[in-house]
């Protein structure tokens, strides 16, 4: 694509053209990217490329490298039984499968994804000593931990390290330093994990709904001064937590005033049902987040009223708070 006109020179159909694309081992900043010289031929042109943001290029492009035209049928990730230590102080079970440019967390009976790792977002694992087959993923610039146990860690790691080498072209650091669990609990949320962030200035009662449930699930909303979290109501444990500088947008829905959902700049969405005080609440914590966002993220913010493509067909309304 031209970058001053945004015309389009190029383009490549996956399935037809596409063969595959490689980091260069020599560069940090090039790729190679192999194509068929015509649909019907199995010879293949390559062609270089050089960006500074190769490891955002190639996570997205990997991640719709079952359509290449090879045969990806032997790259399938292959899936390890493991634990989720999650904050609540419960395990779950998961499956952990080390992607072409992520390790997700699959659902251990329907077996769909409802986490994703991004290789390039991973700034190391750590070994968990006091923990059979334990290990804490570093996850993002907020430095948040994620715990896990499995059984064939060593071998997970291998696989972990070797695909984001191959796919990705970042060196991924295990076992640089090793960690017992209380300490990984201690520093779960990263830069965020002191009290200022976890104590709320406001709590509403609300219903989630996820890709990780078949229901909605009754949760806590907070806001404190840097951060929005969710909280199981029962034992008061984080379920989630996220910056208010990553809010990108909250969505309300005219035809349920009850509804609304919140979309973050790091590839995550959640959706709401305010449970009690439905109008009040709803003002107040609408209010809370258009205060607090600018003061988190460093910058103004400003309410847009948006209404989608997808409005003609499902009637949904944003409100966008963008910068």
């Amino acid at each position: 694509m031209n970058p001053g006109t945004w015309e389009i020179t190029n383009k490549w159909d996956y399935h037809e053209e596409f063969v595959d694309i490689q980091p260069s081992p020599k560069n940090a900043e090039e790729f190679t990217v192999h194509l068929r010289k015509n649909k019907t031929s199995k010879k293949t042109n390559t062609t270089t490329f050089s960006s500074p943001f190769r490891s955002e290029l190639l996570t997205h492009v990997q991640k719709y490298r079952d359509l290449f035209s090879i045969d990806s049928s032997k790259g399938i990730a292959e899936l390890y039984l493991a634990k989720k230590i999650k904050s609540n102080g419960t395990v779950a079970e998961v499956y952990l499968a080390p992607n072409y440019a992520s390790l997700d967390q699959l659902h251990q009976f329907t077996k769909k994804t409802i986490a994703s790792y991004d290789f390039k977002d991973i700034t190391g694992i750590d070994i968990l000593t006091d923990v059979p087959g334990g290990f804490s993923v570093n996850y993002g610039k907020y430095g948040r931990l994620h715990l896990f146990a499995c059984d064939n860690r060593d071998k997970l790691l291998q696989k972990i390290t070797a695909n984001a080498k191959t796919y990705i072209g970042i060196e991924l650091v295990c076992g640089r330093k090793s960690l017992k669990r209380e300490e990984a609990e201690t520093m779960r949320f990263g830069l965020f994990s002191d009290d200022d962030s976890l104590t709320s200035l406001a709590e509403f009662r609300v219903l989630k709904k996820s890709q990780r449930t078949d229901a909605p699930v009754q949760r806590l909303l907070c806001l404190t001064e840097n951060c929005i979290i969710e909280r199981d109501p029962a034992t008061y444990g984080v379920v989630t937590l996220r910056p208010l500088g990553d809010v990108f947008c909250i969505i309300r829905y005219p035809e349920d005033m009850q509804k609304f959902a919140i979309e973050y700049k790091v590839t995550a969405f959640s959706s709401f049902s305010l449970m009690l005080h439905i109008l009040q609440a709803s003002c107040c914590l609408f209010f809370g987040v258009c205060r607090l966002v600018p003061f988190a993220a460093s910058r103004p913010l400003t309410v847009i009223p948006c209404w989608p493509r997808s409005w003609m067909v499902s009637g949904a309304a944003e409100i966008l708070l963008s910068a």
